[in-house]
């Protein structure tokens, strides 16, 4: 940018010296006219200079003075050639002089600007610009030269910017007579855009020279149907039509349809639809869908597909692209116009919604939460709601939360999950409030989706207060998953006071729960003390369930321990899987003490057999390396 701005500036400049110097800057004629006669001289003799003082100035300057600008406008290819030598010697030098004095080069001689590129790396990006002068004189061997310096052809669009059509039909056959069209089908196709200048129908039969057998994609045919659409799209039409080949004419019809549909869709199907096949049709559609989000004409294309598309599927998959579309739009409002014909009970479908929803939410939330009070379809609904506070959420929160509060008590709709929760919480907190009060002002049907983010973000602090404030929300299955969730915590903090706890819980599946909990987390920093807690438990439902927590503890850490637990247990699947884990561990330490285990134990003949399997598998291991080692 900054380039661009001193090469415009200098052409502004030097455009408005060759007018008005005189009268504009009489009072540094005599400075700039002495200068100018030096450099005159100096140019005449074809001898290099250093440079001059007034130069030296500007070049620490980030616009160029007057001063400056004359004296490279005057100066010979051969001086210029000189100050840049010297300028680039100053590790710290301004990229922008170095491109303006280039540019200059090029105009005056663009051999010599090229041969110094060549030779001084610091001057190798601009050298593109040489070649492309070189290009006007002799394109084929400014190609050569092109592909010499940059084998990938990277930099091609730099070579095509200038281009003529005739001279653009010339690089065609070059690059194609080299594979350029195969090896970067993608860098080619930006060429056939410029072949429209030679004409629109040269240039399509070029472009579907280029596109035919190859995979969907970029082909360059989009470039000139657009151009030719925007000058007379019906003569493309017509023209289209002629073409012989089934092949030719598909792939036309296609492009042209593409483009006229992003310029006039109503006049596009109204003239192509009849011509296009299935296949097309489909393409064409899901196109308009896309470019819902982009126009004003919603409401026209809407009409439209309702006139022109009968198959189910294709209107489906075409609403889809519309909602999608919006999610990027500036007109996410459009979706307003979308709902009356949407299947929101699809989850693919109420997931476009809330993304575009969230959208209009941060163009325009007002507007998004008064359209939000007049829709009634509940999948809808529950999808603007949630767009809505989760664009909320950072901003104002407080707001957010009375607006899912209402909602949830309207309708039990939670709109939520614990992301979105989460969110919500870590806000509040950082303005000060309690989490706790935040969820205990919710209305019960929602809070459960902010119970597993509390522990999750407040836990830590205060396990046992937080074990008591999920004791009392509403049963579900969100709250055992953050109680269990709590006291694992707890656990791992202060297990002795957790176990109190526990100990004075009343009998039933949240003592049996919360007993596995704690003994499992104790049992991985203190097993001896989770083994002295779970020996002092009375037989029954919180005996059985720590006996499993601590058996999944130790079955690493002492499989034996935790296979004498699993000896009484109930054998089910979960039983033998955590039993093949064990005894594979014990077996790898002790092959011997793993088979006199096995010998003491009953277990289901299939059970065993597996557990036997175990066995041997760790007794041949263990003879193959004891016959390694001899």
């Amino acid at each position: 940018m900054k380039e661009a701005i001193l090469l415009l500036l200098a052409g502004a400049v030097l455009g408005w010296l060759v007018i008005d110097v005189v009268q504009t800057r009489r009072a540094a004629e005599g400075m700039l006219v002495k200068e100018t006669r030096s450099l005159s001289i100096l140019n005449q003799r074809r001898v290099r200079v250093a440079l001059p003082t007034s130069l030296q100035k500007s070049f620490s300057l980030s616009t160029p003075s007057l001063e400056a600008l004359m004296a490279i406008q005057q100066a010979h290819a051969e001086v210029l050639e000189s100050w840049l030598r010297q300028l680039v010697r100053n590790p710290s030098h301004d990229s922008a002089w170095a491109r303006l004095l280039f540019s200059r080069l090029v105009e005056l001689d663009w051999k010599r600007a090229l041969d110094l590129a060549a030779s001084v790396p610091e001057l190798e990006r601009y050298r593109h610009e040489a070649i492309r002068a070189w290009a006007e004189d002799d394109l084929a061997a400014a190609v050569e030269e092109w592909f010499r310096v940059d084998p990938s052809g990277d930099t091609l669009s730099q070579l095509l910017r200038d281009l003529d059509g005739e001279k653009a039909l010339k690089l065609y056959d070059l690059l194609r007579d080299r594979g350029f069209d195969a090896s970067e089908p993608r860098r080619f196709s930006w060429l056939i855009g410029k072949l429209y200048e030679a004409g629109p129908e040269q240039a399509v039969r070029k472009a579907l020279d280029h596109a035919l057998g190859k995979e969907d994609g970029e082909d360059g045919l989009e470039y000139v149907m657009e151009r030719w659409v925007e000058d007379d799209p019906e003569a493309a039409l017509a023209w289209v039509e002629r073409l012989g080949k089934a092949a030719d004419k598909k792939l036309a019809l296609s492009r042209l349809a593409e483009a006229w549909a992003e310029e006039d869709p109503k006049a596009c199907l109204e003239k192509m639809w009849g011509q296009l096949d299935v296949e097309q049709r489909t393409r064409l559609t899901d196109q308009l869908g896309r470019a819902m989000g982009k126009t004003v004409k919603a409401q026209q294309i809407l009409t439209l597909i309702d006139e022109y598309v009968e198959s189910e599927v294709v209107r489906s998959r075409f609403l889809y692209e519309a909602v999608t579309g919006l999610q990027n739009s500036d007109r996410p409002q459009a979706l307003a116009d979308l709902v009356t014909y949407l299947n929101a009970e699809d989850g693919m479908m109420r997931s476009a919604i809330e993304s575009a929803a969230r959208r209009w939410a941060e163009i325009d939330g007002e507007g998004m939460s008064e359209w939000l009070d007049t829709v009634e379809d509940p999948h809808v609904r529950k999808a603007a709601v949630r767009a809505l506070v989760g664009d909320l959420a950072q901003r104002d929160p407080r707001r957010a939360l009375e607006i899912y509060a209402a909602e949830a008590a309207a309708s039990g709709n939670q709109s939520l999950d614990s992301w979105g929760a989460r969110q919500f919480l870590e806000s509040l907190a950082a303005t000060g409030e309690d989490p706790q009060a935040v969820i205990a002002e919710l209305p019960e049907a929602a809070r459960a989706p902010f119970l597993e983010s509390y522990v999750r973000q407040f836990a830590d602090q205060a396990p046992g207060e937080a074990v008591a404030f999920l004791q009392v929300q509403p049963v579900s299955r969100e709250r055992e998953r953050a109680l269990q969730e709590a006291i694992g915590r707890w656990a791992g903090m202060d297990p002795e006071q957790a176990a109190v706890w526990i100990n004075d819980l009343p009998a039933g599946d949240q003592r049996a729960y919360a007993s596995r909990n704690l003994v499992r987390n104790w049992a991985r920093h203190d097993p001896e003390a989770a083994q002295d807690w779970y020996a002092t438990l009375p037989a029954g439902a919180p005996r059985e369930a720590a006996a499993w927590g601590l058996a999944e503890a130790l079955k690493r850490r002492d499989p034996a321990a935790s296979l004498a637990l699993l000896r009484d247990l109930p054998h089910d699947e979960a039983h033998e899987r955590l039993m093949n884990e064990s005894i594979q561990v014990l077996a790898d330490r002790d092959v011997d003490q793993a088979r006199a285990w096995l010998d003491e134990v009953t277990l289901p003949e299939a059970s065993r057999d597996k557990v036997q399997q175990r066995i041997d598998q760790a007794a041949a291991m263990q003879a193959f390396f004891d016959r390694e080692d001899r």
